[in-house]
């Protein structure tokens, strides 16, 4: 209700909200007023500043018996360059944690334009393992902008750099 929402907005409850909505469901949100945008789009801001890839990111499909199922890599993966790449939502990213997207969107042609225009992208890190070969990991890291830091992860703990050192 337009009422509710601009007490939410006056009395700085949206932020409380918006952290319990879908990002879609955000979106859909700030287009209500111009101080519901500014609110929607300040917990925008913060909530994909460091952005983690995961399988469940995008919303997914009911089965007829109403399972959710999970989207096929294909979907997940032109979902996804549309997401990184979009408008507005590309202008949030500082940090990118790429480990659970499928090696099929890291070794797509249009990657290297998506991260030029991400003017605040400053740290990407991608999996270390999974390429189909070395020259597909050394063609993504190119891609990465000079400006923006990068780190090659075996898991949630071991890196690339850490575990150079230790062989």
């Amino acid at each position: 209700e337009p009422g509710f929402l601009a007490l939410a907005v006056h009395f700085g409850l949206a932020a409380v909200l918006f952290d319990f909505l879908q990002a879609v469901d955000v979106f859909h949100i700030s287009a209500a007023s111009i101080s519901a945008s500014s609110a929607g789009w300040e917990h925008v801001w913060k909530r994909f500043e460091s952005f983690e890839y995961s399988r469940d990111f995008f919303v997914p499909r009911l089965s007829r018996a109403g399972r959710a199922r999970l989207l096929r890599p294909a979907e997940q993966v032109s979902r996804l360059l549309a997401f990184l790449g979009g408008r507005r939502i590309r202008l949030c990213f500082v940090r990118l944690d790429l480990r659970q997207v499928p090696m099929e969107a890291l070794t797509k042609a249009e990657l290297p334009a998506v991260f030029r225009n991400m003017p605040h992208l400053a740290h990407i890190t991608y999996p270390q393992h999974g390429w189909s070969d070395l020259p597909s990991m050394k063609r993504f890291e190119t891609a990465i902008p000079s400006h923006v830091s990068r780190e090659a992860r075996h898991d949630g703990n071991e890196t690339k750099a850490a575990r150079d050192e230790t062989i």
